[in-house]
């Protein structure tokens, strides 16, 4: 950890030997060090799309299972490798901004609310990937595959956006949970009639009551 602020401090203590005004030199240390971060970050990105990405894509043509595409097509290898410049920013960006808490502060804000984001993104992906692949499959001809993702994606949402709430407010997701717990009774109150349906129409689909072409 010292070296590393030792290398992020160079031009700083450089440009202090040279006798330039002390604040000078920090701000522009922290140019220069903004510069190359920058640069670290794209060319990690460049790294992980055009040859980690590439090389997933050319080995998954080559399986005889087709998941693996619809993941690709879904675009999950590129969400998995967003992870790698992300890991880069959160372990240097508080190094260079050492100095400046309100702006770690937002930033660990804003780190952690696009993480959950990316997780979702993520988790959606392979909703996507699971739903295509199943309408690939005869026995799943019959089932509404795009209201059962619609509905997991919605609570997918809910439970990121509980997430995100919890991040901004310091609250945790349980407290958070449990004081929703009286607006959705509410809630529910209200939209009893089109949730019952919805269950009613989910619970036909699953036990397969009725068919196409069935008389009534």
């Amino acid at each position: 950890m010292e070296s590393m602020i030792d290398i992020i401090c160079f031009f700083e203590d450089l440009f202090l030997e040279y006798g330039m005004n002390p604040v000078l030199a920090q701000y522009l240390n922290l140019l220069i060090n903004i510069v190359a971060l920058t640069f670290i970050v794209f060319a990690a990105n460049y790294v992980v799309k055009h040859f980690v990405i590439e090389a997933i894509s050319a080995f998954t043509n080559r399986t005889k299972t087709t998941i693996d595409d619809f993941l690709i097509k879904s675009n999950f290898p590129r969400y998995i490798g967003r992870f790698v410049p992300i890991y880069i920013v959160y372990e240097l960006f508080p190094l260079i901004f050492i100095d400046f808490p309100k702006i770690l502060e937002f930033f660990f804000y804003t780190m952690k609310i696009y993480i959950i984001i990316l997780v979702v993104w993520i988790c959606r992906s392979v909703l996507r990937s699971t739903r295509n692949y199943l309408k690939t499959r005869s026995e799943f001809n019959d089932k509404p595959l795009e209201s059962f993702s619609q509905i997991i994606m919605i609570f997918l949402w809910i439970i990121g956006l509980m997430f995100m709430f919890s991040v901004i407010t310091g609250k945790s997701v349980i407290g958070f949970a449990i004081s929703l717990g009286a607006a959705s009774a509410v809630i529910l109150l209200i939209f009893k009639d089109t949730i019952l349906g919805l269950v009613a129409s989910i619970q036909v689909s699953v036990n397969d009551i009725v068919r196409i072409g069935d008389w009534i």
